[in-house]
């Protein structure tokens, strides 16, 4: 399965879920265009918490469950994320909305990108392109 999702407006957001489907299944996600970060918090499944969405392989958060993230990754444009195994089970991920991107301690991969904490990267078109296995 593969999706293009455009994001013409940087205040777009991904609401936070986790994409459910078992933990053999893969992702990739390859950004285009703009920058963004990938936060992800670390939510074992609570069917108390969370709304399923129209497929049973998909869930949703409520914002107010979520506080700050465990992790975030900064996607920068030309790069590919693969995502795998308990990613996918055990993780809620989101992209707030925002005009600009203020790396912080928990940017997982900044180091990698030649940013440090406290560098703000501000946000422009956006594509991103999922391909799920």
């Amino acid at each position: 399965q593969i999706s293009v999702n455009h994001y013409e407006n940087p205040n777009k957001k991904m609401i936070p879920h986790k994409d459910g489907g078992g933990s053999d299944r893969t992702a990739t996600i390859v950004t285009l265009g703009s920058s963004a970060l990938l936060d992800f918090y670390y939510k074992p499944t609570d069917k108390t918490a969370i709304r399923f969405s129209s497929t049973p392989t998909e869930v949703f958060l409520p914002n107010d469950l979520l506080d700050v993230p465990t992790v975030s990754v900064f996607m920068a444009p030309r790069s590919a994320l693969h995502v795998t195994k308990e990613a996918f089970c055990e993780w809620v991920h989101s992209i707030q909305p925002k005009e600009q991107d203020v790396i912080h301690d928990k940017v997982i991969n900044a180091n990698m990108t030649n940013l440090k904490p406290g560098d703000i990267v501000k946000r422009q078109k956006r594509v991103s392109i999922v391909m799920w296995a």
